[in-house]
């Protein structure tokens, strides 16, 4: 970038802003002859700088209008500097603590946060201080809740004076370091900064450090411990003298970027990386970097690492918490499809009760897949048993019912009767002896050679008859039949 320096009259010589200009100067001192030169406003300069990379970030060209008193806030200079509307010193008067104070009234831990930092000076009463002769020293300022941080800016105790190897706060300094923690503990948080190559003469009285982390506590802590070996330069004993301390970043935890500008994806939990936007962990149904990704079909909860339920349909389940939002396949019930329908019952939404001649059916097709119960058959037990069987598994036959009707399919009772020469409900007993015929009702005849001992269908007397007696019933023949007639009225009346 080049622009037209004030000259004597008919000089028309073009001068390219850099060190090379000003040898022996910084950045602070070229800001200051910008200025002079009449550039029309002091944050075009600091524009100027960071652009010709004499800054390495336009917040130190804000602090340097800061300091030319041209803004009364360095968060104005980097709002006309950068455009970065939305980062704020998010440490501005929140509460602090430290471990040693010299003088309340004097320098509280509260004095670092205050806003203020036009004197330098103990007595200025706008830095913490903390005790003399102290082998640690820690501060820390509470952020109130986890916050994303871009950089930090340290002012130190000058007294004022010159900042050089000769003013006596540089020994105090060294050493110090920055931790970013979500608790009190810094040895539980982000180390940000430790200060080990700085000198006397080296060491700036404003210090920034870029930690793009989230935290809750922004903690100093410097040390001077029995029996450590410290370099030359560093003071005998370790203090806190810390004037001002801005912690500029995101105020809203969601946001994220140099400027706070891009909203964290709403599937990254809690928070997301203040540079990149990366998440470090995903809300339950999400995925990738930047939590950009829902779980594939088939797949939910933290990082989609579990697999819904195959029960659900079309294999589809919530991605956030697994339940089965568009029901379940046949045979399953419950908000993740993961109960089988309960006993007796089967089919889409378990409704189907299955048959009662069932011993159990299939939850998901009904059929009785244990077998039926007495007298059915058929994939669903839903067949009475073949003519002729009965029982179990209909593998009985029936008995002898009458006019070869079936038996009762389930107990393989003859409903209607026996046939001739059989008796009982199944009709699977012959007629007791001497008795024959339907019900076995009739009696075999008491002239068979074997009184009454006669087939129990047809009532022939098995072994012949009785000598002086013929027929197959060995009833012909007889002297006096009426008497027979008698004898056998009397008997059937006895049974």
């Amino acid at each position: 970038m080049w622009f037209s320096m004030d000259r004597p009259p008919g000089s028309t010589r073009r001068t390219r802003l850099s060190a090379d200009v000003f040898p022996g100067y910084y950045p602070e001192h070229a800001l200051t002859l910008l200025f002079k030169v009449k550039l029309g406003a002091p944050h075009r300069a600091a524009m100027l700088l960071w652009e010709l990379k004499e800054l390495r970030a336009p917040h130190r060209a804000a602090m340097l209008l800061w300091e030319l008193k041209e803004l009364r806030a360095p968060h104005r200079a980097i709002k006309q500097v950068t455009g970065r509307i939305n980062v704020e010193n998010i440490a501005l008067r929140k509460p602090t603590w430290q471990s040693t104070t010299h003088d309340p009234s004097y320098s509280g831990s509260s004095r670092a946060v205050d806003g203020q930092r036009t004197d330098l000076s103990y007595h200025g009463r706008q830095c913490s201080v903390s005790s003399n002769t102290q082998t640690t020293a820690t501060w820390w300022v509470n952020l109130e809740r986890k916050r994303g941080i871009i950089f930090i800016v340290i002012y130190y105790r000058t007294e004022n004076g010159n900042w050089s190897s000769t003013n006596g706060f540089t020994t105090r300094f060294l050493g110090f370091q920055v931790y970013i923690s979500n608790t009190t503990d810094r040895l539980k948080g982000h180390l940000c900064f430790h200060d080990t190559n700085y000198t006397i003469s080296t060491i700036p009285a404003v210090v920034n450090i870029t930690c793009p982390v989230h935290g809750q506590y922004v903690i100093y802590h410097n040390e001077r411990r029995p029996g450590v070996t410290y370099p030359d330069d560093y003071s005998k004993y370790a203090y806190i003298e810390l004037c001002e301390v801005e912690v500029y970043g995101c105020p809203d935890p969601t946001h994220y970027g140099s400027d706070c500008s891009y909203k964290c994806s709403t599937n990254c939990l809690q928070y997301c990386d203040i540079v990149s936007g990366k998440c470090p962990s995903c809300a339950p149904g999400y995925k990738g970097k930047w939590c950009e990704q829902a779980c594939l079909k088939g797949s939910f909860g933290k990082n989609c690492s579990e697999t819904c339920s195959s029960a659900c349909y079309d294999s589809t389940c919530n991605r956030t918490n697994g339940r089965c939002d568009n029901g379940c396949y046949p045979g399953w019930k419950g908000d993740y499809c993961n109960e089988a329908c309960s006993e007796g019952y089967f089919g889409e939404k378990c409704v189907h009760k299955c048959n009662d001649t069932c011993k159990g059916c299939n939850n998901v097709n009904g059929v009785c897949e244990h077998g039926c119960h007495t007298g059915w058959k058929g994939d669903f037990c839903d067949e009475e048993c073949d003519y002729n069987q009965y029982g179990t598994a209909c593998n009985k036959t029936c008995g002898n019912c009458i006019n070869s009707e079936t038996c009762h399919h389930i107990n393989g009772f003859c409903v209607n009767g026996c046939d001739s020469g059989y008796q009982g409900n199944k009709c699977d007993q012959v007629c007791e002896f001497g008795f024959y015929g339907i019900n076995c009702r009739d009696v075999c005849s008491t002239f068979c050679k074997v009184s009454r001992d006669c087939h129990h269908v047809t009532g022939v007397c098995k072994f012949g008859c009785k000598a002086g007696m013929t027929g197959l019933d060995c009833l012909r023949g007889l002297k006096n039949r009426k008497k027979e007639i008698t004898k056998l009225i009397i008997i059937r009346k006895m049974t």
